[in-house]
């Protein structure tokens, strides 16, 4: 394949339908509001689901695989499809801003992609993780990547990344003094058939508080948590039907967004777990469309502004 590190084709293990693999970056920000990246609904869209349980898209048309939320409540995202662009959606609400821009991959990828707090932006493309620069982008890591289509940035500055291409499913942190560690391997579930390269995969990741890094997996439509002596466990199982691919953590709660089918459509909802295990639905993307629908309170975005679903 050309592109290891750009968009691959994602084979659902539901029947027969071939697409783009899905978002795995979500965020919440301070108000609570659950920001996250869908593919497959308008093109694309950045969602801000609210405490309340409202939906509103922030953008359509844009293919991001990834949402980061900065400390200030300014939202980015990269569209990673044709034209790579890094987009700000500034936290007061005003117009989303382009940042930067490239039709060349290898000076920048927007389909893996994701920014700091402190404003550096890194993707990964061609097997490495690189850093953006105007001059031209910086190797993060010698650590070659095999596969890798996701990353996770820490707050002390260092990137996690899967590799589904070695060890059947890796996990390596990338310090930002150059070095790298295998944190686990062996990660993908198998299922009573032959492996599918591309369905069974790691995507999305996260921490906790206490430092337990956690990742989803596909295969076995569950998280993985990770802790910091290297201890792997199945934190959370999805339902039948249902896939983890985007996992964060807010006040000890976690998010998980989780992407299904309802016939030949893709459907996704957002799943609250607290402290004490307890699973809640917030939001079940066609249930919550279904309601718009029969009271004629669907509407579009344009330009700037952003809108209820």
């Amino acid at each position: 394949m050309k592109r290891t590190l750009a968009i691959f084709i994602w084979l659902t293990a539901f029947p027969a339908i071939v697409s783009a693999h899905p978002a795995w970056g979500m965020a919440v920000d301070k108000d609570r509001n659950v920001i996250f990246a869908d593919i497959f609904h308008n093109g694309g869209t950045i969602w801000k689901l609210s405490p309340k349980g409202t939906l509103t898209s922030l953008g359509k048309g844009i293919h991001a695989h990834n949402v980061n939320v900065l400390e200030n409540g300014d939202i980015y995202a990269s569209h990673g499809e044709g034209t790579y662009y890094m987009l700000r959606i500034p936290a007061d609400g005003g117009s989303a801003k382009k940042i930067l821009s490239s039709t060349d991959e290898t000076k920048y990828f927007g389909g893996n992609s994701a920014v700091s707090d402190d404003g550096n932006v890194y993707f990964g493309i061609r097997k490495y993780i690189w850093k953006y620069t105007k001059s031209g982008p910086v190797k993060f890591s010698d650590q070659r990547l095999e596969w890798n289509q996701a990353m996770f940035l820490d707050k002390d500055g260092s990137i996690y990344v899967p590799d589904i291409g070695v060890g059947n499913g890796t996990v390596f942190r990338l310090n930002k003094d150059g070095t790298s560690e295998k944190l686990a391997d062996n990660l993908i579930s198998q299922l009573d058939r032959p492996k599918d390269k591309h369905n069974d995969v790691l995507l999305g990741m996260g921490k906790d508080d206490a430092g337990n890094l956690y990742i989803t997996e596909t295969a076995g439509r569950r998280v993985i948590k990770i802790d910091p002596k290297g201890n792997r466990s199945t934190f959370y199982t999805a339902s039948k039907g249902w896939k983890p691919t985007a996992i964060t953590f807010h006040e000890g709660d976690a998010y998980v967004h989780e992407y299904g089918r309802i016939g030949t459509a893709y459907d996704f909802q957002i799943v609250q777990i607290n402290n004490y295990g307890k699973k809640n639905v917030l939001v079940k993307y066609s249930s919550y469309i279904g309601k718009k629908s029969a009271y004629g309170q669907m509407s579009g975005w344009h330009s700037s502004k952003h809108s209820s679903v």
